[in-house]
């Protein structure tokens, strides 16, 4: 191989692995997303991120409901997400009679099961 040869190879070579570095990073300028998120403690305050690549939707669910005559024995957050489990129980000297005393949080934002409902 001569010199010339050797010198046009590299230098092909290069442009190749330039243009797919390119392509890449326009793939990735694609895929970016700028996002705002509330953290909902009424304050008014946003944070802002950059996402790269795929992103996912946050499942939320109002914050669960106790009955008369029931606690909540898991500790209350100010937010709840899909696949998050509250449990409760009946207060002393009642029996649960209705509902289910654990709850999850499903994928379409509803508790599963109803709340719990104890009578004594």
């Amino acid at each position: 191989m001569t010199t010339t040869t050797t010198t046009t190879t590299t230098t092909t070579m290069m442009m190749m692995m330039m243009m797919m570095m390119m392509m890449m990073m326009m793939m990735m300028m694609m895929m970016m997303k700028v996002v705002m998120i509330d953290d909902d403690d009424d304050d008014d305050d946003f944070s802002c991120g950059l996402i790269i690549g795929l992103s996912r939707l946050v499942v939320e669910c109002n914050a669960p409901v106790a009955l008369n005559h029931t606690h909540m024995t898991s500790p209350g957050t100010p937010r709840y997400v899909y696949q998050d489990k509250v449990t409760y129980m009946c207060d002393i000297g009642y029996e649960l009679t209705s509902g289910n005393l654990a709850r999850t949080c499903t994928e379409t934002s509803f508790w599963s099961d109803l709340p719990p409902n104890c009578t004594g």
